[in-house]
């Protein structure tokens, strides 16, 4: 299931490099909030109010995904109060974001709403972000985490190093209740709950 794929995820990037990475895919209501949710408790170790340190760095991706756009939500995300109106080029978003990844102690990133990069594929300047992102989740020695509508698959088409690394994929679906099967799936998920 959707949880324990995730623990064998976060499990193997303590010690595999490059960590590998997760996609959890499905449609409006099928359960990603509640993975996403599990990945926070899993990292959600009690911090001093004063520690520098950041266990999850999660980031929504912007619905018009261009390089600029990404590397300040990215980096809005490390350094609070970063002005919007700063810009770099996507070498120095990647020689500010990589060491402050390893500076705040980040143990695992998760990009949600990854889907966006698909919709908007047909852009030259939403391709060149999504250059830049797998450039980035290549660099990033932790786990990460992607989550997105079903098309959100698609992101990883045509880059044979991420197909690799996100390997491991979660499709999520509605839960049915009419079968017996369906039935049995539906407890299952909700024993782990009550377990929690």
């Amino acid at each position: 299931n959707a949880f324990e794929q995730v623990g064998e995820a976060v499990e193997r990037g303590k010690w595999r490099k490059p960590a590998p990475g997760l996609m959890v895919a499905g449609p409006t209501g099928s359960g990603k909030s509640t993975v996403a949710k599990e990945i926070r408790k899993i990292f959600a170790n009690p911090l001093p109010k004063d520690s520098h340190h950041l266990p999850i760095l999660l980031v929504t991706t912007p619905s018009d995904p261009t390089i600029r756009a990404l590397g300040h939500e990215v980096l809005s995300k490390l350094i609070p109060f970063v002005k919007p109106h700063t810009r770099f080029t996507k070498h120095e978003y990647e020689n500010q974001i990589i060491p402050l990844i390893k500076e705040r102690a980040v143990q695992a990133v998760v990009f949600d709403e990854i889907q966006h990069f698909v919709e908007h594929r047909a852009s030259n300047d939403v391709l060149k972000a999504t250059d830049w992102t797998k450039v980035l989740i290549e660099n990033i020695e932790v786990p990460v985490f992607l989550f997105g509508l079903t098309k959100a698959l698609k992101f990883l088409e045509g880059n044979s190093q991420l197909d690799t690394r996100f390997s491991a994929r979660v499709a999520m679906n509605w839960f049915g209740y009419r079968s017996e099967p369906e039935q049995l799936t539906f407890r299952s998920m909700l024993g782990s709950f009550e377990e929690k």
